[in-house]
């Protein structure tokens, strides 16, 4: 499984739940070195699948990943919206052919905080993959407008927002505390409308 997680800090990154998605794919850490970074970013990618090796110049994988290249120079010919259709596809290229050579999840938290890029891409990823063993999991609160299309794959889960004593034992597992200071939990729970 791979977890792409869209921060609020990622609002003004482009691809930015993407670029987190791919990092974690390729086993990309933060303390690996540039060179470290490229090789590993290569190596993984061509590990996937040979073909998707069109994709890592550095309009496309590199790019995103912010990881330079000599060997994968920029292409100096995409632009505006060939250059967006070109990141979808080398997107929807490397979740897709790494789903046949094993089933995957994709799950994209915060959702509500998605940058339009992101959104863009994942719709169209979305719209290619129902022959593919790829599920593709999308976490939002309701203030975003989902608008997925009339998909026969695309099964919407609305999940009702949770009462106090709910709101209290998640606060304790995740604080891993017995007890909580007094009133705090009304004061979460009405601050996270019961989405804790």
């Amino acid at each position: 499984m791979i977890q792409g997680r869209c921060q609020s800090y990622g609002k003004s990154i482009p691809y930015f739940p993407h670029i987190n998605a791919l990092r974690r794919g390729l086993k990309l850490r933060d303390e690996d070195t540039p060179v470290e970074l490229h090789e590993k970013a290569v190596f993984n990618v061509l590990a996937i699948d040979p073909s998707l090796e069109k994709y890592l110049p550095v309009y496309f994988y590199l790019h995103l990943l912010s990881i330079p290249s000599e060997v994968y120079p920029l292409p100096q010919h995409q632009h505006g919206q060939e250059l967006t259709s070109a990141i979808h596809e080398a997107l929807a290229a490397i979740f897709i052919l790494n789903s046949k050579r094993q089933p995957m999840v994709l799950v994209f938290e915060d959702w509500h905080w998605v940058d339009e890029a992101s959104d863009s891409a994942l719709k169209h990823i979305i719209g290619l993959i129902s022959p593919h063993p790829l599920m593709i999991l999308v976490i939002y609160r309701p203030e975003y407008s989902a608008i997925w299309g009339n998909w026969s794959h695309h099964t919407p889960i609305i999940l009702n927002a949770l009462g106090h004593l709910n709101c209290e034992n998640i606060i304790k597992f995740i604080w891993n505390v017995d007890n909580l200071p007094e009133g705090i939990v009304p004061v979460i729970h009405e601050r996270t409308g019961g989405r804790t």
